[in-house]
Formats: structure tokens, sequence, C-alpha cells
């Protein structure tokens, strides 16, 4: 009776569904590992940068080797250095606040790496400077995200994805909730001919991401959470999933901060990770939009040739100079023009950007747009989100038309305590300081 009753346990037990469901995860993970061993991953295209690092690894009895692009230079800085932050912020008024850390500080934010403690006290401070400021948008779901961060925080729950522990995840996300423009694809803020500029090709969930958290902060930090703790997030009707990919392969994406690294990546179809991935086109980041909330989004072509090109033009501009703080659009434009915006130091002044003449990179690049000024003599005054901050940048309109393909226009809903656009507009002048403080 003792051995058939071991026999039924054993029979019980394997044909549960949860072990049936962590062997089928544990031979997936094998064949993902299996399949980037042998094909190898590229997470830039040719064009933009050629492999520089070998890697080595034993495969049976033989050794195999794998290229990779060289890492960007993290320079990630010291608790301590966290620690002196939190002692220069204490006792600041709203605006001092947010001056220091949004300005003196935005160089280094993404290179900090507060423990538990830390980002504990941090996201207090940061809920008393949004309670007291004047004019801030979005301020009760801001409020609401900062509680969740809070809880999530204090959890200490386990992630699905190796590299990255809740205290950063909870620090990093109230950066982006409250300053979406540090959603990057870099793990610093990038400079003019940066040879370590990322080029993974994710431009368009970037655009996709900065408006989800400039427009619905709140519903962002659930949605980034549940997809950090359980692998999948749901918002309406848009699904993102984790790739087995990244939580089995280190270096896979390891260019860009950990935070993007599983945000953005996870846009990324897992079978796309075994070649170049070259970014999405407009019609799927439309579809995109249209599931994430935004059901009247829609897509306008600028056409450049025959009778209707002046039509498109006058229309394109007319469309462009609605756009605001509080209703972005995506520009589908060449790389070069955001590209001009790029400072030549990390931490250099930066405010308008002036550039008349530009020259065609020949790769496509999405930006929000949040303001677009007819300045007059074929000039215009664009404000985008660029590369880890919000600039200003003067060009010919006769220019950008030509280098852009369409525009894409979420038409968002947004929430009953939206406020005046004045934060934003003042946190452009704050976030490029003369200098940063060294410690």
């Amino acid at each position: 009776m003792a051995s058939i009753s071991g026999v039924y346990q054993s029979l019980k037990t394997v044909l549960h569904p949860r072990w049936i469901s962590s062997v089928i995860r544990q031979w997936k993970h094998r064949l993902v590992q299996v399949l980037w061993k042998t094909f190898g991953y590229l997470p830039k295209s040719g064009e933009v940068a050629r492999p520089e690092r070998t890697f080595r690894f034993e495969d049976g009895c033989a050794v195999k080797e794998v290229q990779l692009p060289r890492p960007y230079v993290t320079n990630e800085l010291p608790r301590q250095s966290f620690e002196l932050l939190l002692s220069d912020t204490t006792g600041l008024s709203s605006e001092q606040w947010v001056q220091t850390v949004f300005g003196e500080n935005r160089s280094r934010l993404p290179r900090f790496r507060p423990d538990t403690l830390q980002t504990k006290r941090f996201l207090a401070q940061m809920k008393t400077v949004i309670r007291q400021l004047p004019a801030i948008e979005q301020r009760e779901q801001k409020l609401a995200a900062l509680d969740d961060l809070m809880a999530f925080n204090d959890r200490d729950p386990e992630l699905c994805v190796p590299g990255i522990p809740p205290s950063l995840l909870a620090f990093g996300l109230a950066l982006r909730i409250y300053d979406p423009g540090l959603i990057m694809a870099q793990t610093r803020l990038p400079i003019a001919d940066d040879v370590g500029f990322s080029g993974t090709g994710v431009c368009g969930p970037i655009a996709i991401m900065n408006i989800f958290s400039h427009l619905r902060p709140h519903e962002f930090a659930r949605f980034s959470l549940n997809l950090f703790e359980k692998g999948k997030a749901v918002h309406e009707r848009f699904t993102l999933k984790v790739p087995t990919i990244l939580k089995v392969v280190p270096e896979y994406m390891e260019v860009v901060h950990p935070i993007e690294r599983t945000l953005l990546g996870s846009f990324i179809p897992t079978y796309k990770a075994f070649q170049v991935f070259r970014g999405v086109s407009s019609m799927k980041l439309l579809g995109w939009m249209k599931k994430i909330g935004w059901k009247h989004a829609r897509r306008e072509l600028i056409w450049h040739g025959g009778n209707k090109r002046e039509e498109s033009y006058n229309k394109v501009t007319k469309l462009l100079s609605a756009a605001s703080f509080k209703s972005p659009i995506v520009l589908s434009t060449d790389a070069s023009v955001a590209a001009a915006t790029l400072p030549k130091e990390e931490n250099i002044e930066h405010g308008l950007v002036e550039n008349y003449h530009l020259v065609k990179d020949g790769s496509k690049h999405f930006v929000p747009v949040f303001g677009f000024r007819d300045i007059g003599e074929d000039m215009a005054q664009l404000t985008i989100g660029s590369y880890g901050r919000i600039c200003d940048i003067r060009i010919k309109k006769s220019t950008l038309l030509e280098f852009s393909e369409d525009l894409i226009l979420p038409n968002p809903v947004l929430a009953p305590d939206a406020q005046p656009t004045a934060e934003l507009l003042k946190r452009k002048v704050r976030q490029h300081p003369a200098a940063s403080r060294r410690r």
C-alpha cells in the first residue's frame, strides 16, 4: 500500500498544472539560450556600429565565440553620492528641490543606484514637493502613482528580470513619472558625436511610453510594475510581455538603462532577438496607440511631390501648431532633426538650438512634439522630446517637412485634474544648467 500511495503522490505532483507549467518554462528558457549561443545577437544595425567585444563560451566539447557591441560606459555612482543628494535636498522649497534634482543633477539621475531606505526617503521628498508645487500637471495621478511605488519599494518583491533591484525600479519610475523625457535608450544623457550612442531602434516605443507617462502617470506606473513583477502587463486592449531572452541572457540590450531594457525591450518580439532589429513602422505605432487607449488616434501622411505637396504642407503645419504638452503629437522624421539638439558636453547649458542647414541622416526617427510655433520667413520653432531632454529647435519649415514622413495624432482625453503647462515650460529651462555639481 505504501508503494501505491507513493506512486499516486508522484503522479499527482507530475500532472499538476503548476508543475507542468514550470517544466515548459524551464525548457523554453533553455531553448532561447541555445538559439542565442548559436546565432548571436546584434542589438545595433550594421550601419550604426560594428561589434567590438568577443564573448567565448563552452558549448559541449566546442568553444564558440559571439560578438556584441561595446556597452555604453554607465559610470554608476556609489550610494554615498545619492546620500549627499538627499542631504542637499532636505529642507528645500518645492521649486528649489525640482531645480536641484532635475536641473543640477539631471545628468547624474540615470547613474544613481539607491537602496531601499534611500528610495523611501526620496519618494517621500518627491511626494511632498508634488503636493506643494503651485502649478503641476496630473497632480492627483502622480500622487497616486507615488503611493504605489512606495508600497512596492516597502514590499521589495522578486522581479522577473535580473540586474535590477526593486528599489532602483521604484526610484527610476518616480523620475520618469515626474519627467517622462528621461525615458530613453541610453544609460546616460547622450552628447553629440557620442561613440557609445545607442542605436537599438526603439524610438517608437519611447515616444509611446513618453506620452503614456506624461498624460496618464498612475496608469503608467501600475502598468510598469506589473510588467517587471509578473512579466506581463495589460492596459485596456494593449498587452506587453517580457521576452524570455531578457530573463536568461544578461547581455541582451545591456547598452540601455536597466529600466528601459525591460520596458522598451518587451516591445521587440522574441523572434527579432536573433537578428538585427530595425525599429517599427508608423502603422504599428498607430496600432499600439489605439490599443493603449487613444481609440481615435490617426495618421496623417506628408506628401512631398505632385499637386498635393503645398496642400499637404499647409495641413501638416496647421496640425503641428496644435501640438502642446496637453496634446502631444508623434512626428516621424529624419534622425538628424533630433540629433541636432544634442549638446557637445553632457552638462553644458542647453537651451534653444538653431540649425538652419541640416543634412539627412537617412534613418527614420519618432519624436514626441510638444509645441510648434511659426516664426516667419520659412522658420519654425519646434519643442520635442529628444534623448532624455525637452528641447526647442529652430528649423526651416520646408526642411522639416521634407525630412518628415507622417504625423500620428493620439487625440488623448486628459484627466480632469490636468493643470496648465507652466511646470513643464519651466522644466525645459531647469533641466539644462550651466554646470553640474561634482562630488
